[in-house]
């Protein structure tokens, strides 16, 4: 399967948009900016961080809260949202407005609702800022409340889906030209040896940053072909392999924090090992671009070994930007 029919099959609505996501994921990763791929996998597994959701993921909502009375019977009352963002922007709720739905979901879950026709979609706010609001309305003193929840027409997650498709529709359709300039002679094994080779030289910390750390390769092998310690076979010459690692790779990222910086600059463990290495190429070519500094804790200061002196480097201490930070790195590496 290839873009053309993706993209065939999306407009003839013979399957889904998020079937089509996942096909152009499965199928044409290899032709995918690194934007593309990111949106994406937001759209198919949803979106973790508030601030990262699109405009086309604001949609117009009402506010309503649960009130009971001194008998326990419930009404729903709408609330004026009038004059209340900024005051909300004063309290730290920065990307909060109560009039726009951030719709984090994954897209299936919005295609799955579509297909009622008629309805809304209703998301109950957080208990921070639940009571943000309450304060702000100023409610009679004992009054009981239940929830407060967003309220959006069914049209409008309709139209969001709809947004969703036309992007998808233009990513395949920039595909298929490249795709059509593929020379039928390279098969599979010849288009994985010419990935680049990348290894990652970091040090066993505490289980957090060993997680981040594979997970990086991982986003990272989708376009290339990534080598790090954990994924060697047992009885490996640990070594050797690293000297094969820092000699033939294209790139090596060094995922540096006080404590690597600590070990390197003591040539202690598998850090020291790699820095005899690492510093000795450096030493012989000192023009090269091969060896990537990426600083995950600390700052530059505490945590380039001494070695790699005033080299530019990569900052990918908040999780927040790492999306923009992996597309700044693939590029880099690409295209270098």
């Amino acid at each position: 399967m290839n873009a053309n029919d993706i993209l065939s099959q999306l407009i003839l609505n013979q399957i889904t948009i998020s079937q089509a996501l996942l096909l152009t994921k499965s199928y044409c990763l290899q032709y995918l900016s690194v934007e593309s791929n990111v949106w994406i996998d937001h759209e198919i597994r949803g979106y973790d961080n508030a601030m990262q959701i699109p405009a086309y993921r604001l949609l117009e909502c009402d506010l309503y809260i649960e009130v009971f009375n001194a008998l326990g019977n419930m009404t729903i009352q709408r609330l004026d949202t009038t004059h209340i963002s900024a005051y909300l922007r004063d309290g730290g709720y920065e990307s909060s407005s109560p009039e726009k739905m951030h719709v984090t979901q994954g897209l299936e879950s919005l295609e799955e609702l579509s297909k009622k026709g008629s309805g809304s979609l209703n998301m109950y706010l957080n208990e921070g800022l639940k009571n943000m609001i309450l304060q702000w309305y100023n409610f009679p003193k004992h009054t009981r409340f239940g929830r407060i929840y967003q309220e959006s027409d069914i049209a409008y997650v309709k139209n969001l889906i709809t947004k969703v498709k036309l992007h998808l529709i233009d990513i395949l359709q920039k595909i298929t030209p490249m795709e059509n300039s593929y020379t039928s002679n390279e098969d599979t094994n010849q288009s994985i040896s010419n990935k680049k080779k990348i290894f990652i030289s970091y040090g066993w910390e505490d289980e957090q940053h060993n997680s981040w750390v594979h997970s990086l390769a991982d986003k990272l092998g989708e376009y290339f072909e990534v080598s790090i310690d954990v994924k060697q076979p047992l009885g490996l010459d640990v070594n050797h392999f690293m000297e094969i690692m820092v000699s033939k790779s294209d790139r090596v990222l060094m995922i540096l924090t006080p404590m690597y910086k600590k070990k390197a600059d003591a040539r202690e463990n598998g850090v020291g090992y790699e820095s005899v290495l690492i510093s000795d190429e450096l030493y012989r070519n000192q023009s090269t671009i091969k060896f990537i500094p990426i600083i995950r804790k600390g700052t530059k200061y505490i945590s380039y070994p001494k070695y790699m002196g005033n080299r530019l480097g990569l900052d990918m201490t908040d999780d927040t930007k790492f999306d923009t930070n992996l597309q700044r790195l693939v590029e880099d590496i690409r295209y270098n």
